[in-house]
């Protein structure tokens, strides 16, 4: 299937489906359920005690200032959620409190943690790359989080700040990548949250949202973990915001006059910005797969067709493109 916008396409879709005289019973609710698809917010839940980048590695993730920065108490009781709109798309990050900081506030934070977790599309747990134990964490996760994450639940355990790793002094600051020593130790401390977490490798990403590294890989790992009917959400709110990252970059060169020329047109011809950034090829094939694979089943279920007619009316509505 061609990568072409979300929308577009399924209205014409629907449009040649409603000339070919389906009921309008059949038309009615394939709108509701591709509308309901459409206008879906993920909720994201972010867990992780305070210092382990977890505003940071959102803001990086998903662009703008989307969570206050503040690594210096451990005060949050309740979660911070930030409805973020980029273009007309929209995604809930809850922000929990981190476990195993305060004592007295740990049941009252596994009670919370009960009742949000059902409510959850993903779940985010961010440890810091360079702390040497994990106990809080392990207790709460084994208790809390890995049931569910038995049962299905998308789920990534991230390693933030990967850059302060040993020996973080051979960092290389002008690619953004650490050094061959500190990449061999990068692979250790995922192999090492693997066994105290009990995890597949798979499931644990190294970052440095601070140098923007791992974010492609990260990308990958989130479309690969949501269920079907929710990757090509989750990508085109993430491409959004890459989208308008390249506009403002745009905005900023028009006003060095035109000794900026040749850098605007770089940075606009970079919109839609379809081999860069924090998306692979392969994130963004197996997200519109899933789209359409979802799009497919509602045509199905309403109009009572085999799925190779449901193929045969797409591949009409495409070759008028």
């Amino acid at each position: 299937m061609h990568s072409y916008s979300r929308e577009k396409p399924v209205e014409l879709l629907l449009d040649f489906v409603k000339n070919q005289g389906e009921s309008p019973k059949s038309i009615n609710e394939i709108e509701e359920r591709i509308n309901k698809l459409i206008n879906y917010e993920p909720k994201v839940g972010v867990f992780g005690k305070t210092g382990v980048g977890k505003s940071s590695l959102c803001n990086a993730l998903f662009g703008k200032d989307v969570c206050e920065i503040d690594d210096i108490a451990a005060c949050t009781r309740e979660p911070k959620e930030v409805l973020l709109s980029i273009g007309n798309k929209k995604l809930k990050l809850i922000d929990l409190p981190g476990a195993g900081e305060n004592k007295e506030r740990d049941k009252e934070y596994a009670e919370l943690y009960k009742k949000l977790l059902p409510e959850l599309d993903l779940i985010f747990w961010v440890l810091k790359g360079d702390d040497r134990a994990f106990t809080s964490d392990q207790e709460f996760f084994k208790k809390l989080v890995h049931p569910y994450c038995e049962n299905g639940k998308p789920f990534l355990m991230i390693i933030n700040q990967v850059d302060k790793i040993e020996p973080y002094k051979e960092w290389d600051d002008k690619k953004g990548i650490p050094s061959s020593k500190q990449l061999d130790n990068i692979k250790k401390k995922c192999e090492e949250v693997e066994r105290t977490f009990n995890l597949e490798l798979e499931q644990i990403v190294p970052v440095s949202a601070n140098e923007q590294y791992g974010l492609k890989e990260l990308v990958d790992r989130i479309i690969h973990a949501l269920p079907r009917e929710q990757k090509k959400i989750m990508l085109d709110i993430i491409e959004e915001d890459e989208v308008e990252k390249y506009k403002a970059e745009a905005e900023k060169a028009k006003a060095e006059a035109e000794k900026a020329k040749a850098k605007i047109e770089e940075i606009l011809h970079t919109i839609p910005p379809q081999r860069k950034g924090k998306i692979s090829d392969e994130a963004r094939e197996e997200a519109e797969k899933a789209w359409w694979d979802t799009i497919t089943e509602i045509f199905m279920a309403a109009l009572g067709k085999s799925k190779e007619k449901i193929h045969e009316l797409i591949a009409q509505v495409f070759s008028s493109f």
